[in-house]
Formats: C-alpha cells, sequence, structure tokens
C-alpha cells in the first residue's frame, strides 16, 4: 500500500474514510462509530482535531512520527501502538477506555491523555520516568512496572532522571 497524505478538512476527511458524523453547535463533529486508519503506511494523520469519537480510534502499524491532528476525544479504545512516535503531544486529552502507545520511539510520556479509563500501555519504549503520564487510570503498564492506580506509583519513578539527581554541592568559597 502506498504512503497517504490527508490534506482535506475534518469533515471532508471524514467523509472520505466513510465515518458517519454529525456536527455539533459549536463546530464540533461527532463520530458515534469507530475510526480505523491502522496499517495505512500513514505519515501523518488527518485533521481530526475538532472530532469526538464515541467509539475506538486506531492508528496503529504506521510510520507515524507526530499524532497531530489526533480527535480531541476518544470515548472507546485509542491506539497509536507500532509507530514512530516520539512523543504524545496532541493525543486526545481523555479516553474512555484503553491507550495503547507500547513499541514507538517514546523517551518521555509528555503530552499523554490527562485520564485513561482502562489500561495506558506505554510499554516497549526508551521511557525512564512515568512523570506525565495520566494519574488517573484503570492500570498502566511500562517497562518500570504495572500499577493499578497513581498512588502505588514509586515516588522516583514519577520524576525526570535530572529531577532525581542531588543537587551539587561546591566547597565553601568556590564560585563559578
Amino acid at each position: 500500500m502506498s504512503v497517504r497524505y490527508f490534506t482535506s478538512s475534518p469533515s471532508e476527511a471524514l467523509r472520505e474514510l466513510g465515518c458517519a458524523f454529525e456536527e455539533g453547535a459549536d463546530g464540533t463533529l461527532v463520530v458515534s462509530g469507530n475510526i480505523s486508519l491502522a496499517d495505512r503506511n500513514l505519515r501523518s494523520l488527518p485533521d481530526l482535531s475538532s472530532v469526538i469519537v464515541k467509539g475506538d480510534f486506531n492508528c496503529s502499524f504506521n510510520l507515524l512520527t507526530s499524532l497531530k491532528g489526533a480527535p480531541k476525544y476518544v470515548g472507546g479504545n485509542f491506539s497509536c501502538n507500532n509507530n514512530n512516535l516520539a512523543s504524545l503531544e496532541h493525543s486526545s486529552r481523555s479516553v474512555g477506555g484503553n491507550f495503547f502507545c507500547s513499541n514507538n520511539e517514546l523517551t518521555s510520556l509528555a503530552g499523554a491523555p490527562q485520564y485513561v479509563g482502562g489500561i495506558f500501555n506505554c510499554s516497549q519504549n526508551w521511557i525512564v520516568s512515568l512523570e506525565y503520564a495520566p494519574q488517573r487510570f484503570g492500570k498502566l503498564v511500562s517497562v518500570l512496572g504495572q500499577f493499578e492506580a497513581w498512588e502505588e506509583v514509586p515516588q522516583d519513578l514519577r520524576r525526570t532522571p535530572a529531577e532525581k539527581k542531588p543537587p551539587v554541592k561546591y566547597p565553601r568559597g568556590f564560585t563559578l
């Protein structure tokens, strides 16, 4: 399959994808079903940033390096695993089901959803802390451990390594 680029508006992209939608008074587009963009060799997402998906959103197994254009809310599962993502910036702010971002190039969870109703799976990435992970989730799965609640996450995993280092203490009288 060839690499696909979307250049249309959100409503045109939804029509092109064959997704039925309604438009709210505020211009938000609401898709009652699922949107699957999986395994299409995509390098970027269509602009769905004004879209609410009541079902699942799947953009896994592509060539994505960014989630720019992702729906603003997903009621079901959000799957972006098996891409080349270095950041979760532009992901949906809230996901009602599971959020799968495993098998990417993530070194940080900055930009992750603030709320995940089910499993937040960020395993098989290069993360060194759980800073920026959602603090409300059903279960968190990572290379750093599995946790049922944010309160179970050890304090030293809640900060980046730079923050974990003790401050440098210089000898008395030393100036830079």
